[in-house]
């Protein structure tokens, strides 16, 4: 089994952009670049609902951060950000498939 792509430093994310209600907006090319896949075959997989999201507020020592997390098949992707969307940590990894 290969491994998933490898994130370089001078790959690093543009900070994520807030829409009016706070929630964080990554474009469709950034989360291809993450999972080692094309634009569009991302933007199908989100169309057929195969892209999983989960975002979650720092509390205590962690306030002031989010991480966001894209699941899409076996492969995770994991960020902090800061209020300000702002990259600080990634990591990309296989993970088990979830059941249904």
């Amino acid at each position: 089994m290969s491994q998933p792509p490898t994130v370089s430093p001078d790959k690093k994310a543009p900070s994520a952009k807030r829409d009016e209600d706070g929630n964080f907006i990554l474009d469709a090319e950034f989360i291809a670049s993450r999972f080692g896949l094309q634009e569009n075959a991302v933007r199908d997989l989100m169309r057929r609902n195969l892209v999983h999201s989960l975002v979650e507020e720092g509390r205590d020592s962690d306030a002031n951060t989010w991480r966001l997390t894209l699941r899409c098949g076996n492969r995770q992707w994991r960020a902090i950000l800061g209020t300000d969307g702002e990259l600080h940590d990634e990591t990309i990894r296989f993970v088990s498939p979830q059941s249904r």
